[in-house]
């Protein structure tokens, strides 16, 4: 009897082990499979929405600026607030923003669309007459971006953008141009959370557009002769993100 017992108590002991040790196997599957579940190709969510503010930079103001100083737009003038002289040409943007939809593809391709709106104004003095340029920049473009971190956004696509020139808040004339975005983004928390901050530095390949001429009504001369500007233009904004 003592035998059997003994005999019964290994057996039960064996059991024991054996089970536990299929247990514990067990569980490391599952911690495996669910390690590999936790990084950001699969965990966390697929689409995202942003919206940042920002604003033109290196844009086609430059470009402007230097055809003004060629017409001999270049004349100081005095502030009426302060008597102050001010410099010309100058330009000057208003804040433009960005939207977007991003979904993930895998762990290092998204795909998004971008629009983005932008102005700038442009003046000049002859020293007898202002000339004044007015321009909105709305960009559309379809994005294929390489996500080598889960933060970095590198990406690039076609870009459609409507130029169109307005004068004292009425718009003179509209053109449409095709070109090349190059996108950059630097996320700042995981794709984890739900709401996350953003950088965008973006930069719209569109080539040249005729701008004048333009004729001093005083002397009925062509004072500002026709010249192709470059539309291309960098943004940079600052925004909040929202991911679903």
């Amino acid at each position: 009897m003592k035998t059997l017992v003994l005999l019964l108590s290994f057996l039960v002991m064996q059991w024991c082990l054996i089970l536990g040790q299929d247990q514990k196997k067990y569980t490391k599957v599952e911690l495996k499979e669910a390690s590999e579940l936790t990084g950001y190709k699969w965990t966390g969510y697929k689409w995202s929405a942003q919206i940042s503010v920002g604003g033109i930079l290196a844009g086609p103001s430059n470009k402007l600026e230097k055809a003004l100083i060629n017409a001999e737009y270049n004349k100081s003038t005095r502030s009426i607030f302060s008597n102050d002289l001010i410099s010309n040409p100058h330009s000057h943007g208003h804040i433009g923003y960005s939207v977007g939809l991003s979904r993930w593809l895998n762990k290092y391709f998204t795909v998004g669309l971008n629009y983005n709106k932008n102005s700038i104004e442009t003046t000049g003095y002859n020293g007898n007459n202002f000339i004044f340029f007015e321009y909105e920049i709305a960009s559309f473009s379809p994005l294929a971006k390489f996500t080598p971190a889960e933060f970095l956004f590198l990406g690039a696509g076609p870009v459609f953008s409507v130029i169109s020139q307005n004068q004292y808040g009425e718009k003179i004339n509209s053109n449409n141009k095709l070109g090349l975005a190059l996108y950059s983004s630097l996320r700042f928390n995981k794709n984890t959370r739900r709401m996350f901050g953003f950088i965008d530095l973006n930069y719209f390949l569109q080539g040249s557009e005729k701008v004048g001429p333009y004729i001093d009504n005083s002397t009925l001369q062509q004072d500002f002769p026709e010249s192709k500007i470059n539309f291309s233009y960098g943004y940079v904004g600052v925004g909040l993100g929202f991911r679903f």
